[in-house]
């Protein structure tokens, strides 16, 4: 809120909130029964990306394979192959879920053996949450005008708006928190923020 009062765009956060190691499962399974696999990955803590829960992807496709002797299948015949419609179904998951989710994967999924993998995701590094927000100014401005600006945009306090530094360096990139911020110094020395 306090960076788009300021009127700052193309936000980042000061100091990255540890995002975790993430993974993609991808199974199959017949279409009748995709909805209820897709609620127990989510229930076991698969789906989750930012806000959202139940995130996932579905294809329709065909498996094909034939049950052998010992076999007893959910669909099909011993020794027959069989052709059943399905759906892949992908989901995200923090990867100290992985063992969880397999677990309901395997409970949930109507075949005695599902197929299915599991990807080790890579760290895109495009944290969006995190303490702080750098951000861009539509054009850049002075330092006293962009104080000036910032005056305006926020609730008048007792001792108003206060800068150091040269009042007409020019300012285009801004660092902003909540509180005093102390703690985010070091951090905010190494953004490419103007004041």
């Amino acid at each position: 809120a306090l960076a788009h009062a300021v009127g700052l765009t193309d936000l980042e956060p000061i100091l990255p909130a540890p995002s975790g190691a993430t993974d993609k499962l991808t199974t199959y399974v017949p279409v009748a029964d995709a909805d209820a696999l897709r609620a127990a990955l989510a229930a076991a803590g698969a789906g989750r990306i930012g806000d959202y829960d139940h995130a996932s992807f579905s294809t329709p496709g065909q498996g094909r394979f034939r049950p052998l002797d010992g076999a007893t299948p959910t669909i099909g015949t011993v020794g027959e192959v069989e052709t059943v419609d399905e759906e892949r179904v992908e989901v995200v998951l923090p990867r100290g879920r992985r063992a969880a989710v397999l677990r309901a994967l395997l409970a949930a999924h109507p075949y005695e053996e599902p197929a299915f993998d599991v990807v080790e995701l890579a760290d895109t590094g495009l944290a969006t949450t995190g303490t702080g927000r750098v951000g861009t100014l539509a054009s850049a401005t002075t330092l006293d005008d962009f104080a000036a600006s910032v005056a305006r945009a926020l609730p008048a306090t007792a001792q108003g708006v206060r800068v150091a530094g040269d009042p007409d360096r020019s300012v285009r990139r801004v660092a902003v928190c909540g509180g005093a911020g102390d703690f985010l110094l070091d951090h905010m020395a190494r953004t490419d923020a103007d004041v």
